[in-house]
This record gives C-alpha cells, sequence and structure tokens, in this order.
C-alpha cells in the first residue's frame, strides 16, 4: 500500500502526468499517452490496439488520457468521432 500520495501536477507544465508512487513514472505514462495518440485513427476512433474496435467506454477514457498527456486537438478529435456516431435515441453501440 502507498503511504504518501503523488505529487500535484506543476502549475506551469503543460502535461498533468506525474510519478504514481512505485507503480508508474511519468516518463511511462507520456510514452503510454504517446502510443494511444499514434493509434488514433485519422476520423478520431481511438481502438483498443491498433487495427482493432473501439467501444464509447473505453474509447473515453482514451480521450481524457489524450487530454492530460497533452494530445488535447487529438482529443477532441476523438470526442466528435463518438459525436458523430451517436444514436438519435443517446445511445452508441461497439465500433
Amino acid at each position: 500500500p502507498r503511504t504518501t500520495s503523488p505529487p500535484a501536477p506543476v502549475a506551469d507544465s503543460p502535461h498533468h502526468l506525474v510519478d504514481i508512487g512505485d507503480l508508474v513514472t511519468a516518463d511511462q505514462l507520456r510514452a503510454t499517452v504517446d502510443a494511444v495518440a499514434e493509434w488514433q485513427l485519422p476520423s478520431g476512433m481511438v481502438p483498443w490496439y491498433p487495427g482493432g474496435h473501439a467501444d464509447p467506454w473505453n474509447h473515453t477514457e482514451a480521450l481524457m488520457a489524450l487530454m492530460l498527456g497533452g494530445h488535447r486537438a487529438a482529443a477532441e478529435r476523438g470526442f466528435d468521432w463518438l459525436r458523430s456516431l451517436q444514436r438519435t435515441d443517446g445511445a452508441w453501440h461497439q465500433y
């Protein structure tokens, strides 16, 4: 169990990624976010893995990671993609 809280993000930092105790470093988080950005399709869809499918839940989690990692334009493209596929009843399905 962690006994200390992770440090707060630096106010003037463009990214909000910090080391999380002994679990993961900010550099590892940055590498993960950058990989997600690379996997994103031109349409804005973020698949589970390159060439894979997407679902609204995991897609939105990926977009939150992109925002926190400083990839705002990519995240916004993903939100636009999701909005464009929303059904008239407000729901989505797996893509």
